[in-house]
């Protein structure tokens, strides 16, 4: 196999104008990639399959030393960039369109890593708090990532670390925690964290989550808390953690579940952009609902290559004292939304509190306010 070809997982369509061009009644509705290298039906979204694809285009013929190296490094796929391969094979799009969406994630990945490292102390501060609220979720995870006395444990997206830490009890001193995040600053968080709790078999790492800087089959397993459906590609990230992860061993995930099981958010979000201050979000943008769907979830970890994949609702609850105290948590740790709120006026921030207060009567309790959240969880080998 000729190494210019670029190994990438066909992309689920997210995005909304490359599907209904797919679609479009005026090209051959059931078109899809004729190629040896390319084998499904672009008419749908297709599954996350290993697809091998050559820069000049859709000839179903073995690739020669004529076709161009692809901009897009071996190992390194994106959902958008293979999207835009196939349009491109098919004669939809033009090279300008390539590159410019992979500007827009390398967009991304900074932003994700500078609102990372702003909100690194305020998620120190609330650190108590997150972990009191999820702590059904970490439970879940650990208990189904079933970690043994002497394993070695991947954390990915660790944040303060939490979750990684009760595997790091259980793998004990014959055992090892590795604890990454793309955020210095949040590494610094978490070995603070870490050294409080006196846990000294802790490795922490400034890493990303879509290259993962270990040997292949090097892991017994891997965690990660509402971590990649934040990433630029959860399905790099995904095949990633994969290749490190040892045979027959587990990775437990969790990902934010459907919009409307989590007001908790979405208030907040919804009256932002109805305000004018942010702008609603696309499809195929990376945000906290992304991999809410169960079954897109399950398609990105089968088409990572995980055989057995099994899912589970988990429910949380977040507890605030009053409207300001809701601002305040949210100010500290809320990500794109807390960089919003850092930005408001004083008068602003004043009409958006009082407007949360009466979006939030409905979730009076107990001297307070109660929301409701949901967590997909998923676990996978």
């Amino acid at each position: 196999m000729d190494s210019r070809c670029v190994a990438a997982p066909a992309a689920l369509l997210d995005l909304q104008d490359l599907h209904q061009l797919f679609k479009s009644p005026d090209e051959e509705a059931s078109r899809s990639v004729r190629s040896s290298r390319v084998r499904h039906d672009v008419t749908s979204p297709p599954e996350l399959r290993p697809a091998l694809i050559t820069q000049n285009g859709a000839n179903p013929r073995e690739p020669t030393a004529h076709d161009q190296v692809s901009p897009v490094r071996e190992g390194e796929p994106t959902d958008i960039t293979s999207a835009l391969w196939l349009a491109r094979a098919e004669g939809f799009w033009k090279w300008e369109d390539l590159e410019m969406a992979r500007m827009e994630l390398e967009s991304y990945r900074r932003t994700v890593y500078e609102i990372a490292q702003a909100i690194a102390p305020g998620w120190e501060r609330q650190r108590a708090r997150i972990e009191e609220t999820v702590t059904p979720v970490r439970d879940w995870m650990v208990t189904e990532l079933a970690p043994r006395s002497g394993d070695t444990v991947l954390e990915l997206a660790a944040g303060a670390g939490d979750t990684g830490f009760e595997a790091a009890a259980i793998v004990g001193e014959t055992g090892r925690l590795i604890s990454t995040d793309v955020s210095p600053a949040m590494v610094e968080v978490a070995g603070r964290r870490g050294t409080a709790l006196g846990l000294a078999n802790v490795d922490y790492r400034v890493m990303d989550a879509e290259h993962i800087e270990l040997e292949d089959d090097s892991v017994d397993g891997v965690l990660c808390r509402f971590g990649y459906m934040l990433v630029a590609d959860p399905a790099a990230a995904l095949s990633e953690t994969r290749r490190v992860l040892r045979p027959g061993r587990r990775l437990a995930l969790s990902v934010w579940g459907a919009p409307e099981g989590n007001p908790w958010i979405t208030i907040l979000a919804r009256m932002l952009v109805k305000r004018g201050h942010m702008p609603p979000p696309k499809p195929s943008d990376p945000d906290p609902f992304s991999m809410a769907s169960e079954e897109r979830t399950r398609a990105l970890l089968e088409g990572a290559g995980f055989a057995t994949v099994r899912t589970e609702a988990v429910s949380v609850r977040f507890a605030y004292r009053d409207v300001d105290d809701f601002m305040s948590f949210a100010n500290d740790t809320a990500g794109p939304l807390a960089m919003v709120i850092r930005g408001l006026s004083e008068g602003e921030r004043q009409t958006i509190t009082r407007q949360l207060g009466e979006a939030f009567a409905g979730f009076v309790a107990d001297g307070g306010y109660r929301f409701p959240g949901v967590s997909l969880n998923a676990v996978a080998s």
